[in-house]
């Protein structure tokens, strides 16, 4: 773009929204303008100074993206993930050569006015990235060992992650960028493809905010309990670790656990302790689990 021409004009052609007002951005309209209140009292947060906070409601992952590569995400990622796919689905763009859009390449060629993926980035903020699977590994290897760490940890935890991977699920192979500018990284995002496009390096970005305040849920969940119970069982702890990470995987193995420690050779009174323990908060925190962070 030369000097004195004037600069390209920027619009807004697509959204999507994930928050606690909602999944989608339609959700999240109709609530804001009902003005309806979205804090609620987290049983995950019982015996801290405050015991409410504000969760995406209804949020299954695995729902929309499948379980392997929700699997492949920290939460924060997931979350960047659904929303993109409403945002592209809404703004109707068509990625040529390697784009996943619905209505993209066909096996004859790229779609009829199909955009060049060089020429689409993007721009996605974020405070903290993947701190939930930092967190959770870091108490890993305090309790275990360097062994009992996951081998994916450094790219879920990244505080890249999520723009990389919403690059590589469009095909997008312009500008890709995270910045990280406290509360306003979203707003900075924003202004960093608002320039990226006037200046003529690209003609489309996928911009987003992603972030998760809870890092902290299973020491937050298991803190009555282990106050009131000495002595858990690091299996116990284990499980609920492995929760937070793949609860489609671990939901149904609670009796795994009472198993181990018989195959152990653990004492038979412990063992049903333990299970009658599990059980008194299994489903509780199934239920509050299965909302987002």
């Amino acid at each position: 773009m030369s000097p004195t021409a004037a600069p390209r004009r920027v619009a807004v052609t697509g959204m999507g929204l994930i928050s606690a007002a909602g999944v989608g951005a339609e959700a999240n309209w109709k609530r804001v303008v009902a003005g309806e209140p979205t804090a609620r009292r987290d049983p995950r947060l019982d015996g801290c100074p405050v015991d409410f906070d504000c969760r995406v409601p209804d949020f299954a992952p695995s729902r929309y993206l499948g379980q392997g590569l929700t699997e492949s995400l920290d939460r924060y990622a997931q979350l960047a993930m659904v929303a993109a796919e409403e945002a592209m689905t809404s703004a109707g763009v068509v990625v040529g050569t390697s784009g996943r859009v619905p209505g993209g390449d066909s096996a004859d060629g790229p779609a009829s006015g199909a955009v060049d993926p060089t020429r689409i980035g993007v721009m996605l903020g974020s405070v903290a990235g993947g701190m939930a699977t930092i967190e959770a590994q870091q108490t890993r290897l305090e309790r275990h060992g360097p062994t009992a760490v996951a081998g994916r940890t450094m790219p879920l935890g990244l505080l890249s992650a999520a723009a990389g991977a919403l690059s590589v699920r469009f095909g997008l192979l312009g500008a890709t960028m995270t910045l990280a500018t406290a509360c306003a990284s979203g707003t900075t995002a924003i202004g960093t493809a608002r320039d990226l496009i006037r200046a003529g390096t690209l003609d489309i970005a996928l911009v987003a905010h992603a972030d998760i305040a809870l890092w902290h849920e299973a020491c937050v969940i298991l803190t009555p309990v282990l106050r009131k119970h000495a002595g858990l069982p690091d299996e116990v702890v284990d499980y609920f670790a492995l929760y937070q990470e793949r609860p489609d995987e671990v939901l149904d193995q609670a009796l795994d656990v009472v198993a181990r420690e018989v195959a152990e050779g653990r004492d038979l009174q412990r063992t049903v302790d333990t299970a009658k323990l599990m059980e008194d908060h299994l489903a509780a925190f199934w239920q509050a689990a299965g909302q987002d962070r």
